[in-house]
């Protein structure tokens, strides 16, 4: 998206250094507005002062937080939380890549969004490679200005997770690390004293950076720091290598903890105080549960905690990396859409529970906003110059509905503060019906318990969600819950009687017993009885007025009739998508005292049509009491009949049980906690899905009065005995109640999950509000009875807020809007919406041939000599047939295209010509001889036939070969795949001779003509070294066309200027189209620039990209831009049928930004010829 105008760089906020409290009190002061505010209908009072004294969109002052106020803060941690001074704080971060957003007045926007949405930190990697072109050479200006982003942090209110390597991984070329390291000898990733060197020196630079902004020191809201990543084993060269690391970033004034990243799920390396780990902190590791086949099938959740603790004990569960998308490679048959629809809002909602459920208070999503691969910035293997990777916030930095999923739980983890100590505890059991089994988890949260708790006991979070993930099936749950008893952790299951307690136990029929099975490993006792034969039977007799049948579920189990003396209860599906242990598949808890028989009967019919047999298990037996009735206890949840929670198909619920918040009480809701807040007149908000059934319980000392002030009313039940309001509903769209009782009024807000991507809680400095309607409402400001609030609108529609008492005025985007108060004294106004800018249509380009190199006759003797015999890197060559070394990263050269041009006497006729190249994946090469075209080829080993007559014995031949490079390979494996060398290899003509080899990238190479945009903008294309991408260059004597269609096999380029008018005070995003029928057949490449970019590539043969989206910092969005093509083809007669700007979302509102302050060709070039 695009908003200002060009070369102005819009004011920096000041961080604000105001001092307050480690964590305010949630609205701490606030005062709803309720009873006492202006009436229904009411306009609200005039403003005090004038509404031009309101921030413009996008701007507020800092809100002050630990991470801005100047101030030193002790971080610290032990098993369930990090600590700030004391305080304990859940970390919800997400992942930003800034060098993939190349426009940093729209960083803001990003943290805007990623703070509106709960989240309260910001993960950063830091790209090596893009600052440093050379050894010893570092740029931390203009687009790499890192200083600049930290205080975007901090100023929005962000901690940061620093994440500057060396090595990052993170799809980018050569993982981060700067091309110029291709060519060390030794090992990366090693303690190698040349690669170590490096590493230390960049750590010490960067270090500079982050060290000013660490939180520890009061200089900014750095949180915690991770040496490198995803080591791939711990292998001692890897140990030393990763411990001096630790050691150096000690001494760099590092002060806040220090962690790595343990790949795939964890692997217990790298741990506090063991090899590897010695000087960390803190033991942090990644997942991506579904893997990265965005058309394949989904990986499935699993728990983790033990195992994590069993490798830690001392420091939280801390996920570094938790899937948020997934990336998109070159050649794939879909878009990155799918992606999104892989990684889907239902996993990110089934993940986030589940990591609740595994006590996970440290969790970065990996990525929350993905960005773009400009120029040469990614790695070839894993991506494409999209790198959207369908995640929440998509590549245009327009939301999607996975924001709101993260918003959910941001918003709860903010709220309910005991989440941060909650420990593992028994569950209660659950029964399901109508689908496949539910699984339930609970935590307990006891510090503080007399004032955070109904019972004293702790706050209870319960989770519910079906065993398989994948299951698509939805079920009606409930179960029993007892506040008057504090659950105990888990221990292993003891029962009444296991299956293979045949005394008591009578099996009639053909059942088989098994253990020691792979498919009993999760059984009691790892054993189970079973039978698939119709009439089988078991029974039992039993004292007592409860009894349990445990037993597992599977892909080919059936159904049973159970009996309780001799009357049928209830047949028992016992089918799941995929093995699930110790279910119980029936419960009975009311049958009395006295003597009671179970009957369990093998029907042999199918349950469910999916499945693959008919079996029935039997696990263990349980007999006990029933369970107690006393004034806290429920013996089902929810209370009123015909209800359930339901557990749809790949979704999980969450629950909070026991929790008091200020004066209020709720022994439980089956809707989903979204926030509150706390002081003065109080609000909770509340939701679930839509058409779904819930159920909240609030106590108090006498029946309280409920009025529905807008919405559907709600079922109102108070059971004098318990104290107990008890709530029934049904969620679909948003009503507003006000309970009034105990001397204190709460707003009862309860909406669906559509409103909460609608839902905003900001804070305004000394109070939280609560904001429906824009997306996002971006920041609150309190200016005494005014309320300034930033947002942006896609299109005209209502406003609410929940503000302090006494505000009377509001503004929105700097201009003040005329409010009223409704039923519940939230301020509404009406908010207007953008209007759809056009797009300029099809044009005139100029077009000129771009590849003098190919014809014998080019001057190339400013080129370099392409004549070493050694590499500084082995894996560089030289070739076996050319005795020489080619590879362009030996010569200074590393990005993008590169020329050679040989020149030799041939004593035979030239009848073949054997060209080895390496390109990266999707890459290509164009080879000419004495100006006829030979072919082209891609990645490898290739064979030209040279017709005959092109190259005669003794005349002079020249070889002319173009290569694309399309980025460096990362090296996450270890094994030196980032340092295979790009370009020619090895070229091998019969009878040649020694050939004299010219080489030319980049102008520049390692000193890029324009230092600006940098190494990764431009590669050694004749019409780059000329400077034609840029805004200004000579083309009044090229020719005009139409047609994007060559000729003949080569390079062309076309150029033409667009003027963009968008309206001020809107965020636009563009992009850039091309279409051509011979998609997919047709070999040839389009690299796109935009006032000089590189903004895209386009590979028409490989695919799969056709939009491309134009960072909003490239574009002027008010003016003339630039646009120019580079079509390299393969064949005659190929190229874009049609390119076109397309709109592609348009908000009012936005943040302050403009065009990125880049030289045209007049301030590089002026009037000299092109570098050749």
């Amino acid at each position: 998206m695009h908003q200002s105008s060009r070369f102005r760089r819009p004011r920096e906020r000041g961080v604000s250094r105001r001092s307050g409290p480690l964590l305010r009190p949630l609205a701490a002061g606030l005062a709803l507005a309720l009873a006492a505010l202006t009436p229904v209908g009411a306009a609200a009072a005039a403003p005090d002062r004038p509404p031009e004294a309101a921030p413009a969109a996008g701007t507020a002052d800092a809100v002050p937080f630990p991470g801005n106020d100047g101030k030193p803060h002790r971080v610290a941690w032990d098993d369930k939380s990090l600590t700030i001074d004391g305080e304990r704080l859940t970390v919800w971060s997400g992942e930003f890549h800034y060098w993939r957003l190349p426009s940093p007045d729209q960083w803001r926007d990003v943290l805007q969004k990623l703070k509106a949405s709960g989240f309260n930190a910001v993960s950063l990697y830091f790209f090596w490679g893009y600052h440093s072109s050379k050894p010893g050479s570092y740029d931390f200006s203009g687009v790499r200005d890192i200083d600049r982003l930290l205080t975007m942090a901090e100023e929005e209110g962000l901690y940061v997770i620093a994440r500057p390597g060396p090595y990052i991984n993170a799809e980018a070329s050569m993982g981060g690390l700067p091309a110029y390291m291709t060519t060390h000898a030794g090992e990366e990733r090693t303690a190698d004293p040349q690669n170590l060197a490096a590493d230390l020196e960049w750590l010490k630079t960067v270090n500079a950076v982050i060290s000013r902004h660490q939180i520890t020191d009061g200089g900014g809201s750095v949180i915690a720091y991770q040496v490198e990543n995803e080591q791939i084993d711990n292998a001692p060269e890897h140990v030393e290598y990763i411990e001096k690391l630790q050691t150096a970033v000690k001494e760099h004034g590092i002060t806040v903890p220090l962690f790595h990243n343990d790949w795939g799920d964890g692997h217990g390396w790298n741990v506090p105080g063991k090899p590897g780990g010695s000087k960390l902190d803190l033991y942090a590791f990644d997942t991506y549960p579904l893997g990265f086949d965005c058309t394949g099938s989904r990986g499935r959740l699993q728990d983790f905690e033990s195992r994590i603790r069993g490798y830690s004990p001392g420091t939280p569960v801390f996920i570094a990396e938790g899937q948020g998308g997934a990336f998109t490679s070159w050649g794939r048959t879909f878009q990155t859409t799918e992606c999104a629809k892989f990684v889907d809002p239902a996993f990110l909602r089934q993940f986030a529970v589940n990591n609740l459920a595994n006590g996970v208070t440290v969790f970065n999503s990996y990525m929350e906003y993905g960005g773009t691969n400009w120029g040469w910035t990614g790695d070839p293997g894993s991506g494409f110059t999209s790198y959207d990777y369908g995640a929440p916030i998509s590549e245009d930095r327009s939301i999607t509905p996975k924001l709101a999923v993260h918003k959910e739980f941001g918003y709860l983890h903010d709220a309910v503060t005991p989440i941060a100590s909650a420990q593992n505890v028994t569950a209660p059991e659950v029964t399901a019906t109508g689908g496949g089994p539910v699984r339930a988890q609970q935590r307990l949260s006891t510090e503080n318990a007399r004032t955070t708790s109904v019972s004293g006991n702790g706050t209870r979070l319960i989770t519910l969600r079906h065993p398989d993930s994948n299951d698509t099936s939805t079920s009606r749950a409930t179960f029993p819950l007892d506040l008057a008893v504090a659950p105990k952790p888990p221990t292993a299951p003891a029962y009444r009687w296991n299956d293979s307690d045949t005394r008591a136990l009578k099996f009639t029929g053909s059942w088989e017993r098994a253990s020691g099975k792979s498919w009993t490993s999760g059984d009691h006792q790892d054993d189970e009885t079973f039978s698939d034969r119709a009439g089988d039977s078991l029974e039992v007799t039993f004292e007592g007025p409860a009894v349990r049948w445990i037993g597992p579920d599977s892909s080919n189990h059936g159904t049973a009739d159970v009996y309780v003396d001799g009357v049928k209860k209830a047949t028992v599906d016992s089918y799941a998508p995929s093995p699930t242990f110790q279910h119980v598949k029936y419960e009975a808890n009311d049958l009395g005292e006295g003597e009671h028989t179970l009957r369990i009967v093998v029907t042999g019919e199918k349950g469910t049509a999916a499945s693959q047999g008919t079996f029935v298990s039997v696990d263990a037996i349980d007999t006990g009491p029933s369970p107690g009735t006393s004034a806290t206890a429920y013996p089902r949840v929810p209370q009123k009949e015909g209800t359930a929670v339901t557990v749809a198909g790949r979704d999980a619920e969450v629950l909070v049980a026991d929790y008091a918040f200020g004066p209020h009480r709720m022994p439980y809701s089956t809707s989903q906690v979204l926030t509150h807040l706390s002081a003065g007149g109080d609000l909770l908000a509340l939701h679930g899905t839509a058409g779904e059934a819930g159920e909240t319980v609030l106590r108090y000392a006498a029946r309280p009065e409920v009025t529905t002030l807008d919405g559907d009313p709600v079922e109102v039940t108070w059971d004098a005995a318990r104290k107990d309001l008890r709530l029934n509903y049904t969620h679909g769209g948003t009503r507003t109640l006000r309970i009034t009782g105990d001397g204190r009024d709460l707003t009862l807000l309860i909406t669906d999950r559509d409103g909460v991507a609608a839902t905003w809680k900001l804070d305004a400095g000394t109070a939280d509000v609560l904001v429906t309607g824009p997306e996002p409402a971006r920041t609150a400001r309190l200016a005494g009875t005014r309320l300034d609030l930033t947002g942006d609108t896609r299109r005209a529609g209502p406003l609410r807020v929940f503000a302090p008492a006494g505000v009377d005025v509001l503004t929105w985007n700097g201009e003040r809007v005329s409010a009223t108060r409704d039923a519940a004294g939230a301020l509404v106004a009406a908010l207007p919406g953008p209007g759809t800018p056009s797009m300029p249509g099809p044009t005139t380009w100029r077009a000129a041939d771009a590849d003098p190199e190919r014809t014998a006759g080019f001057d190339d003797s400013g080129w370099k000599k392409a004549d070493r015999t050694t590499a500084d890197n082995p894996r560089h060559g030289p070739g076996a047939a050319s005795g020489v070394v080619l590879d362009t990263d030996e010569y200074g050269f590393h990005e993008g295209d590169t020329w050679y041009r040989g020149r030799y006497t041939p004593s035979q006729a030239s009848t073949t010509v054997k060209v080895s190249v390496k390109t990266g994946t999707a890459g290509h090469a164009m080879v000419w001889l004495n100006g006829r075209y030979l072919g082209a080829q891609g990645d490898g080993t290739a064979t030209h036939t040279v017709p005959a007559g092109v190259a005669e014995p003794g005349g002079q031949a020249v070889l002319a070969i173009l290569v694309r490079n399309m980025g460096h390979y990362e090296d996450w494996s270890s094994d030196g795949r980032s340092k295979g060398g790009r370009g020619l290899a090895d070229v091998e003509v019969p009878g040649s001779g020694k050939v004299q080899w010219r080489i030319q990238g980049a102008a520049g190479g390692p000193d890029p003509v324009d230092t600006v945009r940098g190494i990764y903008n431009n590669g050694g294309l004749y019409g780059e070294r000329a400077g034609w991408h840029l805004p200004g260059a000579p083309d009044s004597s090229w020719g005009t066309t139409r047609s994007f269609k060559s000729e003949r096999p080569g390079v062309r380029w076309y150029r033409t200027t667009a003027r963009l008018d968008l309206p001020e005070g809107t965020d636009t995003a563009v992009g850039l189209r091309i279409d051509d029928d011979g998609f997919r057949a047709d070999k040839y490449r389009v690299q796109i620039f935009v006032n000089g970019w590189n903004t895209g590539q386009y590979v028409n043969n490989v695919g799969p990209q056709k939009e491309f989206v134009i960072p909003s910092g490239f574009l002027e969005a008010r003016g003339e831009n630039t646009i120019a093509l580079a079509v390299s083809a393969e064949q005659g007669g190929v190229g874009p049928d049609a390119v076109s700007l397309v709109h592609r979302g348009t908000v009012l509102g936005g943040v302050p930004g403009g065009q990125n302050d880049s030289p045209g060709h007049g301030e590089l070039f002026g009037a000299a010829r092109p570098r050749a």
